[in-house]
């Protein structure tokens, strides 16, 4: 296991004495002396370990609203423990009145009625914060001539005051706090991969217009040449690939390795720019049985969307797709209306449809819509979503609550509410 360690040089060392506690574990550091410093670093430790530990909140904070972060991690936190121990630390420091950053202003109060200290002034965590803020509030409280010293948790601002000669002093995480993150990160590591080891199966079928085919060597032709494709997808997600039939391949892998986004990211490049209709599912579960069932039912989505394209459908029953699209979605497929299967008779609208329908209804907060707007939300053509709107107000589901006059000559469009989704 390698585990992967962000912060300024400083609060590494911190890492390093407990290091050796950890044995079997591979700890890598990564120095990130202020949050701007953070993000590339962040982007470099997730491809080459398998958690990261940040060295605190601010850093985290300002990473994980930045990018991404598909890795497990933890950030060591600063609290009553950091506080006391550097009050204990400068007892023969004559501090009475201090500002103080990122620590909790009930903990604060707390140790400030234990302590010689008379006076903190708080600015607690902020996710959305940068170093400026905290440096701006720390500059007022100084400035106002109330203030005897600066306690930060950031090793910049603490260099920043130091070469202002102004009386600043480093809030650190304790070895406890250290030990104890670690130990939920690693619980957390090992979690992932055995979540990661679940049996991963992907169904594609390909579609050959008529305008490409005029022997059945044609289409076998066509056939080798998307295998040709997928070689280097197969070796990225380590797939063992089987023919279904002639137009249809099943791939069997993990699913660490098939939701990668590299992985992703290469098989919807190999579907965009092929000349042929492709459609895909890929199924996880906790057996094979599991997940070849739901890699089906996530290819039944695939075929009902317009445009060549990849759906999930998770252990859990969760269908995302279509991947990598504007117009991607997640919902479960579990927990929808009990009246789906009627309301799909009535309407003679599958009931995956109306799945995606509910879904968008409940993520965007609308359910009115002109024939346009629920087409690019659900990823079709609007004279497709023209029809799906039309059979929710024959049968009952929909009705026109206002419209829209179009530039120039022509019908107006319909606004339609849904209901009962």
């Amino acid at each position: 296991m390698k585990i992967g360690v962000i912060g300024p040089k400083d609060s590494i060392e911190k890492v390093i004495n407990v290091e050796k506690e950890y044995g079997g574990i591979e700890f890598v550091y990564y120095e990130a002396h202020t949050l701007k410093d953070s993000i590339g670093v962040a982007e470099k430790c997730q491809e080459e370990t398998d958690g990261i530990l940040f060295t605190g909140c601010g850093i985290y904070d300002h990473v994980s609203q930045m990018i991404s972060l598909y890795k497990p991690n933890k950030f060591t936190p600063h609290n009553e423990t950091s506080l006391f121990t550097l009050i204990l630390n400068e007892k023969n420091i004559e501090i009475q009145n201090c500002s103080i950053d990122i620590i909790e202003e009930n903990i604060v109060r707390d140790i400030v009625a234990e302590s010689n200290l008379k006076k903190c002034s708080v600015l607690p965590r902020n996710p959305k914060f940068t170093e400026e803020d905290y440096i701006k509030f720390h500059d007022e409280n100084w400035n106002s001539g109330d203030f005897d010293a600066v306690f930060t948790c950031f090793s910049a601002i603490y260099d920043y005051y130091k070469k202002r000669e102004i009386p600043v002093y480093r809030l650190y995480t304790t070895k406890f706090a250290i030990r104890n993150t670690i130990s939920q990160l690693i619980s957390d590591i090992k979690n992932k991969q055995i979540d990661d080891s679940k049996i991963s199966v992907q169904v594609i079928k390909i579609y050959v217009s008529e305008n490409y085919r005029r022997t059945k060597l044609d289409d076998l032709d066509k056939v080798l040449d998307f295998e040709k494709e997928l070689i280097t997808y197969l070796r990225t997600i380590n797939g063992a690939i089987f023919n279904f039939s002639w137009n249809e391949f099943i791939i069997f892998t993990t699913k660490g390795s098939i939701k990668s986004l590299e992985a992703k990211s290469m098989f919807h490049k190999i579907i965009t720019k092929s000349k042929f209709r492709i459609c895909s599912g890929v199924g996880i579960g906790n057996n094979a049985s599991e997940a070849e069932y739901n890699a089906f039912e996530a290819l039944k989505y695939s075929e009902e969307n317009k445009e060549n394209c990849l759906f999930f459908m998770n252990e859990d029953q969760v269908v995302e797709g279509p991947i990598l699209e504007p117009n991607n979605l997640s919902y479960s497929s579990n927990t929808m209306n009990t009246n789906l299967e009627e309301i799909s008779k009535i309407t003679e609208l599958s009931t995956n449809f109306l799945q995606k329908i509910s879904s968008v209804i409940k993520l965007y907060g609308k359910d009115c819509f002109t024939s346009a707007e629920l087409a690019n939300y659900l990823g079709i053509g609007e004279r497709s979503g023209r029809r799906i709107l039309k059979k929710l107000v024959d049968g009952g589901y929909g009705s026109i609550v206002a419209s829209k006059n179009k530039p120039g000559a022509g019908r107006p469009t319909n606004i339609i509410k849904i209901t009962g989704l």
